[in-house]
């Protein structure tokens, strides 16, 4: 029940309650402006948005991102209780498969391109599209699903059958996730809005010195986001190494 009413709840207010010069339900990437989380962002917010007229981390996008916080819970408690091993990965697998059907039948069934798409395929009035800066209720479904999934998956190689090493990278950044979210996230905002001499940001001018000339906009920008991953991984390794962990 604690988890239905944000997922319901959520999923009728941006499909039914309707918004000024839009009306209800319009979810399409073409009008990001016109959802009611956009319009109550604007109302409420002003100009204070990560964008110009909506923002991704609105005032009721977190309802339902709540929703992802409680399975987490619950899936903490049940790695941490003490039933078989093979009964937890069983359990984390088949919820997560269930999950992920309902979650992408509910999204209106999309194929690869509607997935990276995110919403933009016509839908019926019940369905709800699959959209991560929406955090639609069926990406909450979805994700909360293929989240399981891939849990269950490293628990059982890693706690029950033993394989270990593999695993570095992610304890690298999972022993400073919290230090590694935030200053990545506050280096890529400097770098997007600090102006140079010559009045472009500094990741405009890294980007096109460095990868821009490398391969086709798509696969430079991928480069790019590989390497700024890369940089951090360096410093989470290093603070690993001196056994530096940054706790609140």
């Amino acid at each position: 029940q604690t988890c239905a009413l944000p997922i319901f709840g959520y999923w009728a207010a941006l499909n039914y309650v309707p918004v000024p010069g839009f009306g209800p339900g319009e979810l399409s990437a073409k009008h990001k402006d016109g959802n009611l989380g956009a319009f109550l962002d604007r109302l409420l917010v002003g100009r204070h948005l990560n964008s110009k007229s909506w923002d991704g981390t609105g005032l009721i996008g977190f309802w339902p991102a709540t929703v992802n916080v409680l399975a987490g819970t619950l899936v903490g408690n049940l790695l941490r209780c003490r039933r078989r091993p093979i009964f937890k990965v069983w359990l984390l697998c088949s919820s997560g498969v269930g999950l992920t059907l309902v979650g992408w039948v509910w999204g209106g069934c999309p194929g690869f391109n509607g997935f990276l798409i995110l919403g933009e395929p016509a839908l019926s009035a019940t369905a709800c599209p699959i959209n991560k800066p929406l955090w639609t209720s069926s990406y909450v479904v979805l994700t909360t699903g293929l989240g399981s999934i891939a849990l269950a998956g490293c628990y059982w190689l890693i706690d029950v059958a033993g394989y270990q090493s593999w695993s570095l990278p992610f304890r690298t950044f999972g022993l400073n996730a919290l230090l590694a979210f935030v200053g990545a996230g506050l280096l890529h905002s400097a770098l997007r809005k600090l102006h140079l001499s010559d009045g472009r940001t500094p990741h405009d001018s890294v980007y096109t010195a460095l990868f821009a000339p490398l391969a086709d906009p798509y696969l430079s920008s991928l480069l790019f986001a590989l390497s700024y991953m890369l940089l951090w991984f360096g410093l989470m390794a290093f603070l690993t190494y001196k056994k530096i962990v940054v706790k609140l």
